[in-house]
């Protein structure tokens, strides 16, 4: 049997902030959770490292990347990388540029503790262009790969899961790149955050890090301005914790869309009747959208909640975005005091007589799956977060939340994940 994935999807400079009594953060810190997590990156000088099959090493602006020769496909492939110990959760993310039709595939290969190999697995296929099509509908040469499984286990949307009682020893990772016509993708760094989620046994609330309270200034959007917008994505905005999350983190870093991007988006009746306002956040699911989502009764639902596509959406606009994953909020912590906003994946259900998966003062009940953005942390360590869901709109997207139901729901059914969104030159 095979564990089924624990989430259900539902949808530059660093702005100057006032950081008041900062303190350092110790790298021996109690953790939350013992959750072995491996998290490793090629860009730069590692991308020298792979194989190159009719692929080559450009500079593009400050940084090395991966393009294609004279072929209109080619390929690159990581070395072989064993992190400290075995694990059973994969997920990879990725920083490339697209132009036009052109497209990326990101493959996985993993090696068991046995010395089985499995065969490559589609992680994602990435383009960012989405085209609107004479009949209304929209298409994308993104989409992740549904039903892949072999022996050593199967994917997920976006993760790769061993079998029960399987283990990986090791792995390599695969871009794969697509022309279209003269258009040529480059990709600029590869990123994987491993974990094993049998040892995700939580020791208790972190103690904070913070001497006083941090609050950065990000600006506030809520995904239920955007209901019933684009309805083909996830149903519509009140769906679009995700993209509306991301759209808080380019608006923070003061990037994103223009206004004639917006504009140009296909028309909607309501995202019209609405006089597009808060138009990033529907860029961005347009953008994001997942095309190879399937339900379980077939139907595909064009998802926004696919983790990689979003920091990739991210990355697009010169920001350094990955997917990764921490045992305690005091790595979440760490970000806040670089003037770094982390988005965060965790779900709640207030209305059950389980008190432990409860977040008071959340704005809706429960949720099996959602994204928000922490901006902050109370002196005493409690969470400042920008929750998009929040249907009275955006003013009130600001929430405070207690430290020690935040991190226990964030741990325990999403493993500590999170989007690192950054500027190149925070590290």
């Amino acid at each position: 049997m095979k564990y089924g994935k624990l989430i259900q999807r539902t949808g530059l400079a660093v702005t100057a902030v006032s950081l008041i009594a900062i303190s350092s953060f110790s790298a021996t810190a109690s953790a939350a959770s013992q959750m072995p997590i491996s998290y490793n990156e090629w860009n730069g000088r590692q991308l020298e490292d792979g194989s190159f099959d009719h692929t080559r090493i450009i500079r593009e602006q400050d940084h090395k990347a991966i393009t294609l020769g004279y072929h209109s496909e080619g390929s690159w492939t990581s070395p072989e990388y064993r992190p400290s110990t075995p694990v059973n959760k994969i997920v990879a993310s990725w920083q490339a540029q697209t132009p036009g039709q052109s497209w990326i595939e990101t493959q996985l290969q993993v090696k068991l503790t046995t010395g089985q190999k499995s065969g490559w697995y589609t992680m994602g296929k990435w383009g960012f262009a989405s085209t609107a099509n004479p009949d209304g509908s929209i298409t994308s040469p993104r989409g992740s790969v549904m039903g892949q499984e072999d022996a050593t286990g199967s994917v997920d949307q976006d993760t790769y899961f061993a079998n029960d009682d399987t283990f990986v020893q090791s792995y390599r990772v695969r871009e794969v790149l697509h022309a279209n016509g003269q258009d040529k993708p480059t990709v600029r760094q590869v990123a994987v955050t491993a974990s094993d989620y049998t040892k995700n046994i939580e020791t208790g609330t972190s103690a904070t890090t913070m001497l006083g309270q941090v609050d950065l200034p990000v600006p506030m959007l809520s995904q239920y301005v955007h209901n019933n917008e684009y309805s083909q994505f996830d149903g519509g905005g009140a769906a679009w914790c995700s993209p509306t999350s991301v759209a808080m983190l380019l608006d923070y870093y003061h990037t994103g869309p223009s206004q004639q991007d917006i504009r140009d988006l296909p028309a909607d009746p309501v995202f019209d009747t609405n006089h597009r306002v808060d138009g990033q956040v529907d860029y961005a699911a347009y953008h994001i959208f997942d095309n190879g989502y399937q339900l379980e009764d077939g139907h595909f639902d064009k998802n926004t909640g696919n983790w990689p596509y979003n920091v990739a959406y991210a990355s697009k606009f010169g920001l350094d975005g990955s997917v990764r994953q921490y045992n305690s909020l005091r790595d979440v912590e760490g970000w806040i005091k670089k003037g770094v906003p982390v988005v965060v994946t965790l779900k709640w259900n207030n209305t059950d007589a389980d008190t432990t998966n409860d977040l008071t003062g959340s704005s809706i009940p429960s949720t099996a799956g959602h994204l928000m953005v922490v901006r902050g942390f109370t002196a005493n360590g409690d969470v400042i977060a920008n929750d998009p869901a929040t249907p009275s709109g955006d003013r009130d997207v600001r929430h405070v939340y207690n430290r020690a139901q935040f991190e226990h729901i964030w741990l325990k059914a999403k493993q500590g994940t999170v989007y690192i969104v950054k500027p190149y030159s925070v590290k």
